[in-house]
């Protein structure tokens, strides 16, 4: 599991990512202030050994997460895949998007499953 705080770090991290492994966050958190989100990436097999060491515990939407986390109130996100492409989309048009512009991109995708065109 690895945390990472800000839309800058979390970018940075998701190129290493497998196809696999998912962004956890506080779902009120980032609808209110996404800048100030913490994420965490963790893959489905983390959270198959987690499970079957008893690390686990279910979130309020009814998913297994670690038992570190369960304080948090994190939900599964967005998965890598689907994040990386959205920044792709993006840097097509604007070599380096700032944080606004990549909070807007992922909304956008996340309400309409859809990539945001500028």
């Amino acid at each position: 599991m690895k945390k990472m705080q800000g839309i800058t770090n979390l970018f940075s991290t998701i190129n290493s990512a497998t196809d696999n492994d998912w962004i956890y966050t506080n779902q009120d958190i980032w609808e209110n202030e996404p800048e100030k989100a913490v994420f965490y990436l963790i893959s489905e097999n983390e959270i198959d050994d987690l499970e079957e060491d008893e690390k686990t515990v279910e979130n309020s939407a009814g998913e297994l997460i670690p038992k570190a986390l369960e304080k948090e109130n994190v939900e599964t996100w967005i998965d890598v895949q689907t994040l990386q492409a959205i920044f792709d989309v993006i840097q097509k048009k604007v070599n380096a998007p700032n944080d606004a512009m990549l909070i807007r991109a992922i909304n956008h995708y996340r309400e309409y499953d859809d990539f945001m065109e500028i």
